[in-house]
C-alpha cells in the first residue's frame, strides 16, 4: 500500500522509509485534484456503464470524488468507499456544496474495500466500480478474497468494472534511473507552485511498479515531500481466473474506452464482469 516518506531530500527517501507508515493519501489529499485535474476520459463510459447498470452503485476507492459527483449529478444513487479519512473529508466538503437532489443521492463510507463484507449494510449493487488503477494497489493474494465478498454486496446479475494499466505496457516499458518530471500546479492553501517529479522501479519477477513521487515546492527547496507507492499489476489470465473464482463471469474485455478489443499494446485494460442472473 501507499507509503509517506516525508520531507526529506531526494536521495535520502529510503531512510525516512523505515520509519514513516502514513498512507500516501493522508499526505496527497490536499494535491489529489490538482493532480488529477485532466483526468476525464473514463468519464463517459462510466456514466453509460452506470445508465445500463441501473443503481444503486458502489464506488471503490472513490477519494475525493472524482467519479462520484458526476455519477449523481446524472441522478445515480452511489455509495463512495475509502479508507483515507483525508479523502473523504475533501469528498463531505464537496458534498456539502452540492444541491439537496444530488446530497441525497450520495452515500460516502470510511472503510478498507479489503474488508467490506454483506453484512456492512442491506443494499444490494447493480453495480461496482474498480476504477482508475484502483486495483493496482491491492496485492493478487489480497483479491481474491476481496472479489468473493465484493460478490455478496451486489445484486443478482449485478456487474462489476474493472481499469487498470495494461500490464504488457507496464512490465515491457523502459524506466529512466533519473528523476522525471511530470506536472506542476498550484497550491490552493499556500498558493506556491508545486513540480511533482517521479522515479520508477519495476520488478518483473514480483510483478511490481515502486513508485516514488517527489513535490519541489517553490521556495521551500530544503522541503520537497517525497511519497511511494507499489502498484501490484496481473495479467489477464490471472484475474480472471481470480474473478472466475469469486463466481463472476467475463462479459467484455476492452482495450479502451472506446471499447476496442483488448491487445498486448492497448492503453488501458479494462473488465466489466458479471454474476448469474
Amino acid at each position: 500500500m501507499p507509503v509517506f516518506i516525508g520531507e526529506t531530500s531526494w536521495f535520502d527517501w529510503r531512510k525516512e522509509f523505515v520509519k514513516l507508515h502514513l498512507t500516501m493519501y493522508e499526505f496527497l489529499a490536499r494535491y489529489y485534484d490538482q493532480i488529477h485535474a485532466s483526468l476525464t476520459a473514463d468519464l463517459p463510459f462510466v456514466l453509460n456503464l452506470a445508465k445500463e447498470s441501473g443503481d444503486p452503485i458502489l464506488d471503490l476507492g472513490c477519494g475525493t470524488g472524482r467519479l462520484l459527483f458526476p455519477l449523481a449529478k446524472a441522478g445515480n444513487q452511489v455509495t463512495g468507499v475509502d479508507n483515507s479519512a483525508q479523502m473523504l473529508a475533501i469528498a463531505t466538503t464537496r458534498l456539502a456544496a452540492q444541491p439537496e437532489e444530488v446530497r441525497g443521492l450520495v452515500t460516502l463510507w470510511e472503510k478498507d474495500i479489503r474488508s467490506l463484507l454483506p453484512n456492512h449494510t442491506d443494499t444490494r449493487f447493480s453495480l461496482a466500480l474498480l476504477s482508475y488503477n484502483t486495483l493496482l494497489h491491492i496485492q493478487e493474494r489480497e483479491i481474491g478474497d476481496m472479489l468473493k465478498r465484493l460478490a455478496g454486496l451486489l445484486c443478482s446479475g449485478g456487474k462489476l468494472f474493472i481499469d487498470v494499466e495494461n500490464p504488457f505496457l507496464l512490465a515491457e516499458a523502459a524506466y529512466p534511473q533519473e528523476a522525471v518530471f511530470e506536472t506542476s500546479f498550484l497550491d490552493e492553501v499556500t498558493q506556491q507552485r508545486v513540480e511533482q517529479w517521479s522515479q520508477s522501479e519495476l520488478d518483473t519477477n514480483a510483478q511490481t511498479l515502486t513508485v516514488t513521487w517527489q513535490f519541489r515546492i517553490q521556495d521551500r527547496e530544503a522541503e520537497s515531500p517525497t511519497v511511494q507507492i507499489v502498484y501490484y499489476y496481473l495479467y489477464p489470465h490471472q484475474i480472471l481466473l481470480l474473478l472466475q473464482q469469486a463466481g463472476f463471469r467475463l462479459l467484455q474485455m476492452m482495450g479502451s474506452y472506446e471499447g476496442e478489443r483488448f491487445q498486448e499494446d492497448s492503453e488501458r485494460f479494462l473488465l466489466i464482469a458479471g454474476l448469474p442472473e
